[in-house]
């Protein structure tokens, strides 16, 4: 079962501070494996989303999404489709259908990006990458000791 949904990065709030050019991702979150990949995408059509999804779902999976248009089709795509109406219910009453999760990890996210201070930095795409990394790799450990743990591992045989 996976949960798609995209999200905007970099913005200003209220309409303050200086013009930054928004920044649109594509969550993708895996909820049995609790692992999700964050995509940087261009436009958020169908045209754009449906290949993504193609490229990091496999086919005959159970993908649940918000009402955007772009996800329509996907059932066409050799997917379950099931989609929550955010308007009426953060849960689908009869399906059970929701994008929690991937709100959760783009909650995750957010809060990365706020404390290393880099949402309108050149560096967004690497520090995003970080987050994956952390998020897979070391949620309950540090992170040097954790990648001095990997080095170590590969370096003996």
């Amino acid at each position: 079962m996976v949960q798609v949904d995209e999200s905007v990065v970099t913005r200003r709030k209220y309409n303050r501070g200086r013009v930054v050019k928004e920044k649109w991702v594509l969550g993708i979150y895996d909820t049995s494996v609790r692992r999700g990949v964050v995509l940087f995408v261009c436009k958020r059509d169908r045209q754009t989303l449906v290949p993504l999804i193609r490229d990091y779902v496999l086919p005959g999976s159970t993908i649940y999404t918000d009402g955007w248009s772009a996800y329509t089709g996907l059932d066409r795509a050799g997917y379950t489709h099931m989609v929550v109406n955010h308007k009426k219910h953060f849960v689908d009453p009869t399906t059970g259908a929701c994008t929690n999760a991937v709100e959760g990890y783009w909650s995750r996210l957010k809060r990365f990006l706020r404390q290393i201070d880099t949402m309108q930095s050149k560096l967004l795409p690497e520090h995003i990458d970080e987050f994956m990394w952390r998020e897979t790799y070391c949620k309950d450990a540090d992170a040097f000791q954790k990648s001095q743990e990997g080095i170590r591992e590969r370096d003996t045989l």
